[in-house]
Formats: C-alpha cells, structure tokens, sequence
C-alpha cells in the first residue's frame, strides 16, 4: 500500500524514508485517532479538539493540493488512491473526530465495527483475490517488458497504458534504456489518462502517421518494436475485468495478426509486417482497464518492405 507508486523525479531515493515516514505516521494516527474516537470531551465541539482538527485538516489538504500542483508543473499524477497515501494518518484522525462526536460509547463501537465491515466487504475481490489474478498486473509487465528490452528497441502503446507503464519503467530503471516510447496515435501522449474517439474515416490519417513512425524507427536503427494491443472482443470469449498477471500464451493462440487487435493499435502492427502473423510474447489484464491485452514483440528481420504493404480496408 505504501510503496511509491509514481516516479517522483528528481527525488531519487527519497520513497525509501517516504515509506517509513507514512508507516510511523499511521501507527501514531491509529493511537491518536482510538483515543480521540473514544473520548466524547474532545469532540470536534469542544475546544480542545478544534486545533488537533485543523491540523489535521491540514494534513489532509495539503499531500492532496502538492498532487494536483505536481501535476499542473511536471505532469499528470494520475493513480488516484495511493498517490495521496499521505494524507491518511491525517484522514483517521479526522474520522475519529467525527465518531467522537457521538457521546455514548456504544454507539462509537458500533460505528467503528459497521466502517471495519464495510471496508473489509469492498476489500475481500483483493484478499481473496489468486497471486495470478491479484491487483500488480501493471508493474508485472513493466517488469517483464524492462527484462526483455535492448537499447534500440522501440516501446508503443494505446491509451489508458502511459501512467502505469511511464512510472513502473521509471522506478525499475529501464525508461532511459529504450531507443524510443510513446503511444499511438500521437493523442495518447497529449492525454495519457483519456480515451479518444476511433471514427473509420480517421483511417488514412492514422495510416499515414504509423508510416510515418516506421520511417522514424528506420532512421533511428530501431531493432524491434515492442506493441501493447488489446485483442479484438471478437476474437476471444469476454472474461472477467479483474486484473490478471502476464503470462505467455497458450500455443494455439499465440500467432497474432493485425485484424486481431483493436484499431488503430493494429495499424502500427500492419505498417511492419502488413497482414501476416507474429508471436505475442505475453497476455494480461491490466489494473482497472478492461479488455484482454497482449504484447507483441516485432524484430527489424520480420518486417516486410513497404511497397509490400497491402491496402486496408476498416470492417464495418
């Protein structure tokens, strides 16, 4: 829960004490927020109680206002949920307040056991979840992607993929590695938490632009291209969305062609090796995002020249 799940650049080390840091404040929080809970004459209405609630109002405000500044300067923090993990220990406190507002004993307790419920309810998918099937999906691939990469390789994606890959490749070391990354179309990158509209006219636009990417890998000496696609609805029995680890492929469904992933992901795949198939190299599902997603691996030998490159048409 606390480990650092964004990139805070130009802190270098600085998650390893952030961890401790928010550990040790929550262990005083939980003590502070027992006492508060179950002592009525520091409720919120008494006097004693108001500088400990601003404080913690304070706490709470500010790790939330630093994440939407951090956004506005150097770019979106986008994993809502754990990158305000500061703010908790203050939050607790404020909960605690609030239950201390309740004056008999009894009614606290049974506040607190209805709020532990609760929470355990909206928890148990993650407890009970399988190791294959458990929340991590994202920085699993991450990890598996930066074990596979060499320097002249080339990383591309589609949307709703950038915050997680950007910042799990950032903490494991390997984003400076990679020859080339970004997603495609070029809209991904201007709003890497959107989702865009994919009209069929869009079709040449789009066409000409992966062209125009390819010409870019050619002249940068890219050696393989590394593609994240989600498979074609059409193409496999709809699963459940819970996030489900990377693994290979079974060999009857490892041969991946262009018509089997979503436009226009697939058009970047056709513009190297036109309508033929490829090996996918892992299958996942990635955390919070449906959709059954594959990563295909593309070496330079497998491409095909482009006056090779048949016309594509989109299926209506």
């Amino acid at each position: 829960m606390f480990s650092p799940p964004i990139f805070l650049g130009g802190w270098g080390g600085a998650g390893i004490w952030l961890v401790g840091l928010l550990w040790g404040a929550c262990g005083v929080a939980l003590v502070l927020a027992a006492r508060l809970a179950f002592a009525p004459a520091l409720a919120p209405a008494g006097a004693g109680a108001r500088p400990v609630a601003r404080i913690a109002l304070l706490f709470t405000l500010v790790p939330i206002g630093g994440l939407l500044l951090s956004s506005l300067v150097s770019g979106p923090a986008y994993v809502l949920g754990r990158t305000e993990t500061a703010a908790l220990p203050a939050f607790l406190i404020l909960l605690a307040l609030g239950f201390g507002r309740m004056r008999r004993p009894l009614l606290v307790l049974m506040a607190l056991l209805l709020w532990a419920t609760l929470g355990g309810v909206a928890l148990w998918p993650s407890w009970t979840a399988s190791g294959e099937r458990s929340k991590g999906s994202d920085r699993a691939v991450a990890a598996a992607l930066g074990a596979r990469l060499g320097p002249r390789d080339a990383v591309v994606f589609s949307s709703l993929v950038r915050p997680s890959l950007e910042s799990y490749a950032r903490l494991q070391g390997w984003r400076e590695r990679v020859q080339w990354f970004g997603g495609f179309p070029a809209i991904v990158d201007q709003n890497p938490a959107a989702v865009y509209p994919t009209p069929p006219e869009s079709l040449a636009v789009w066409q000409a632009a992966a062209l125009e990417l390819r010409r870019e890998w050619e002249a940068a000496g890219v050696e393989q291209v590394w593609i994240f696609g989600v498979r074609e609805a059409r193409a496999l029995p709809l699963r459940t969305p819970w996030a489900r680890r990377p693994a290979p492929l079974a060999v009857d469904r490892r041969e991946i062609g262009a018509a089997q992933i979503t436009y226009p992901t697939n058009l970047v795949l056709a513009t190297l090796v036109g309508l033929r198939s490829v090996s996918a190299e892992l299958e996942y599902q990635q955390d919070w995002v449906s959709g059954e997603r594959l990563l295909l691996r593309i070496p330079r030998s497998a491409w095909v020249s482009v006056d090779s490159l048949p016309a594509i048409e989109v299926a209506r």
